[in-house]
């Protein structure tokens, strides 16, 4: 659009050189070529804050370059998204702390099945010293929980680990929204 309104005004000018134009048109057609350089610089702005903002939601830094094809193909639009939706996951850290969240949760599930299965045990050593004694004595403590078997600790941890697995997956399909929206908007900018 901005080589076709030069065009024009180069037309207009060598008209109005020529004595066939008037000065409004020549002035006309100055403002449509401002009018249009102005618009590709809008839009060449536009386009560096989408790809900032495509970038962010990488997890990049939103200076970081990367190339826009004219002609994207399928499957290598697929693969680089996929590529991207991978980098965002990993280089998110929401993604990361649900990640290690859910670790813990897990952890502690296993913690409690291991605390019914296996007691409690305290080993203490005690020595007493009376006139002419000198006692040493080993102390033993096994506790087994034997009512309800610790049923509400398995019951809560099993519930914190699956509420965990929940907001994980629903933060990975929200960065996945995220990177699909930023990609096509940067798709569609680029074209």
């Amino acid at each position: 659009n901005l080589d076709a309104t030069r065009q024009f005004f180069t037309i207009v000018e060598n008209r109005f050189n020529v004595g066939d134009a008037v000065k409004t048109e020549l002035t006309r057609s100055r403002i449509e070529v401002l009018k249009a350089e102005n618009d590709v610089l809008i839009y060449g702005k536009d386009l560096n804050l989408l790809k900032g903002e495509f970038n962010l939601v990488l997890g990049k830094d939103p200076d970081s370059h990367f190339e826009l094809s004219d002609s994207l193909e399928k499957s290598r639009t697929d693969e680089s998204y996929s590529e991207l939706l991978q980098d965002a996951l990993q280089l998110r850290a929401d993604v990361r702390i649900a990640d290690k969240e859910l670790g813990i949760a897990r952890k502690e599930m296993s913690s409690s099945y291991l605390e019914t299965i296996f007691p409690a045990m305290t080993v203490g050593f005690e020595r007493t010293m009376e006139d002419q004694t000198n006692d040493s004595a080993v102390l033993v403590e096994f506790s087994y929980p034997l009512w309800g078997f610790n049923a509400g600790r398995i019951k809560d941890a099993r519930a914190r680990k699956e509420s965990k697995t929940i907001e994980l997956a629903s933060l990975k399909q929200r960065v996945s929204l995220e990177v699909y929206q930023s990609f096509t908007e940067a798709e569609l900018a680029g074209k």
